[in-house]
């Protein structure tokens, strides 16, 4: 069993005793969890007694205003007792239904606003860094004109739970969150929001996630040249699932000897690439780029080449001259 050695204190994992003990938990740590800027809504407390009125209500909605766009995940808390499957179909509800439930969804979150003062002041809070004029306006922005992003809150994820949530025409993103206790302390450990991640590896040219439409990745010569040059795909990339709608371009890093881009390819598919977390993405077509974008000797001196995934927008690709103009 895994231990936490937190000073000279030795916790010891522990299991959840129940799916609600885990909710509390996530509702209490949300910020923690999912980033300052976000709000999440604990709905399944407000409407548990009437759930069949929406169709298919999840435990909780979260709002996140990480990058400066506003953006709405429907959250599922679990504990890995329960069937896999059920949890797979329950996503898949959520995923045919929330068109049909759009205005319900917007009531049910400002019924939350107006009774909890907490998120109603975080939320807020985090308008005033919106071009939005009120909160009814963001509502309908993440509902209306967005697809949500998904999020699967559990305390364990088995490997055939990741093979289910594969099927699901926009995969969710599972954030682990362990338990571990000395006497009566509790400490918790829990995976990244990878929605989160993104922020730092965005371009500084983007003013809002809402822009990206570019994932830049690195590659080696052998696998530029077997892989996306060859079979007109490249896989294994790590992408937070909410990003992957807006994904249209991807543009490939060479590194030395080349260290530059001058390939870039059209999203045709981003699915789930084998056993693990990451994707593939297949390509409709290739396109040399007519001003290749090299790595300058300033720009290798302050680190600007990717060492991984980084989102931009092609309008900045087309337009850039050297490499750091796009990063």
């Amino acid at each position: 069993m895994p231990k936490i050695l937190f000073g000279s204190n030795l916790y010891k994992f522990a299991k959840f005793e129940s799916e609600d003990e885990l909710e509390r938990s996530v509702v209490k740590f949300s910020g923690a969890i999912f980033g300052e800027k976000t709000v999440y809504f604990d709905i399944k407390r407000r409407v548990r007694a009437r759930k069949g009125d929406l169709g298919a209500v999840p435990d909780g909605y979260l709002i996140s205003l990480i990058g400066g766009s506003p953006k709405l995940f429907i959250v599922e808390n679990e504990i890995s007792a329960h069937d896999e499957l059920k949890i797979g179909q329950q996503l898949m509800k959520y995923q045919a239904t929330f068109k049909e439930g759009q205005y319900k969804t917007k009531t049910v979150l400002q019924e939350e606003i107006k009774s909890s003062e907490s998120v109603r002041k975080a939320l807020e809070r985090l308008l005033k860094e919106t071009s939005f004029p009120n909160v009814s306006e963001l509502l309908d922005d993440v509902i209306f004109r967005q697809q949500p992003g998904y999020v699967v809150v559990i305390d364990e994820a088995s490997e055939r739970l990741r093979e289910v949530l594969k099927v699901l025409e926009l995969p969710p993103e599972v954030i682990e969150i362990r338990k571990y206790v000395e006497g009566n302390q509790v400490i918790y450990h829990f995976s990244d929001f990878e929605f989160a991640e993104v922020k730092k590896s965005t371009s500084k040219g983007v003013r809002s996630f809402a822009e990206v439409d570019t994932i830049v990745c690195p590659a080696r010569p052998e696998g530029f040249k077997q892989v996306f040059l060859a079979q007109n795909r490249w896989y294994a990339v790590r992408i937070s699932a909410a990003m992957i709608p807006q994904i249209k371009y991807i543009a490939i890093y060479e590194t030395r000897p080349y260290s530059g881009i001058r390939w870039i390819g059209y999203v045709q598919e981003i699915k789930p690439y084998e056993d693990t977390d990451k994707f593939e993405i297949t390509l409709s077509k290739r396109e040399r780029l007519e001003k290749p974008l090299k790595l300058t000797a300033d720009e290798k001196k302050k680190g600007v080449a990717p060492m991984g995934p980084r989102y931009t927008k092609m309008d900045l690709i087309k337009k850039a001259k050297n490499l750091g103009d796009i990063f």
